[in-house]
């Protein structure tokens, strides 16, 4: 006797989707920025050589330039780290969600509000907000916290929570 296997839920589909296309992304991304950075690396060694055969004030300005390239770097670095490991966490979330892995449903979660987490972040330190992809990770959350076929395609209870304690 053949099993049928029944459908994938179409909202648990396209997440997965939405994750493998913004991992792949997110990878390229973060090797462009830990790349950028040790350019900067580069850039601040240069500058600083330049700067033995000026004056004393053009040396002083050039020596505060490689200073601040030097500490853009590391914050750049840290940047392109954290967003290869957040890109690597989404395609491994979406193999989960193809195979209607329950534990997929908790770390969809946490990596979406993670990813809001850091945009607001982002948003208090200079940069600019991603208002699209904050809203479509609210969305994913909302939907995957209240349909009950989203919950029932990845065996999640209807009482289940994120955190064990259910705090979320």
């Amino acid at each position: 006797m053949t099993q049928v296997s029944k459908s994938r839920n179409t909202i648990v589909t396209i997440v997965a989707i939405y994750l493998i296309v913004g991992g792949i992304l997110g990878i390229c991304g973060g090797i462009a920025v830990v790349t950028g950075s040790s350019l900067l690396g580069v850039l601040g060694s240069a500058t600083e050589q330049l700067g033995t055969s000026l004056n004393s004030t053009d040396r002083q300005n050039l020596t505060e330039a490689a200073r601040e390239l030097s500490e853009a770097r590391g914050l750049l670095t840290v940047v392109g780290v954290v967003l290869l490991v957040v890109s690597v966490a989404e395609l491994i979330i979406s193999v989960g969600l193809f195979q209607r892995k329950n534990w997929a449903w908790r770390a969809t979660i946490a990596v979406l509000a993670l990813t809001i987490a850091l945009s607001v972040l982002g948003t208090l330190f200079g940069g600019s907000f991603d208002f699209v992809g904050t809203v479509i990770a609210a969305v994913i959350i909302y939907l995957f916290y209240t349909n009950a076929d989203v919950r029932a395609d990845l065996n999640v209870g209807a009482d289940e929570k994120v955190l064990p304690n259910g705090v979320f």
